[in-house]
């Protein structure tokens, strides 16, 4: 399962991503904390979650223990699916 941005109108302010998302009539800005936004940044369709995890966990260097860290990730990017900002593709 690759994640995918739906949405490349983003800008890095500092480390950190604003997203902004136009639907319509409707738009909104997201601010991600830095971890949201190491991940965002990771979310190129080419990663896999486990390998977005596995990269992060490197990055923040977390514990080889990382059955936590792939849970937060994926409910992290469950939240971006249920925004509209990223999909998830089986292919």
């Amino acid at each position: 399962m690759r994640p995918v941005r739906l949405c490349e109108v983003w800008r890095d302010e500092e480390g950190r991503v604003a997203i902004l998302r136009d639907v319509t009539q409707a738009t909104s800005l997201f601010h991600l904390n830095d971890t949201g936004s190491l991940i965002w940044k990771a979310i190129d369709g080419k990663r896999t979650i486990t390998e977005i995890v596995t990269w992060l966990a490197e990055e923040v260097d977390c514990p080889p223990e990382r059955t936590l860290l792939q849970a937060e990730v994926t409910q992290f990017i469950e939240s971006l699916v249920e925004k509209g900002l990223v999909e998830i593709r089986t292919d």
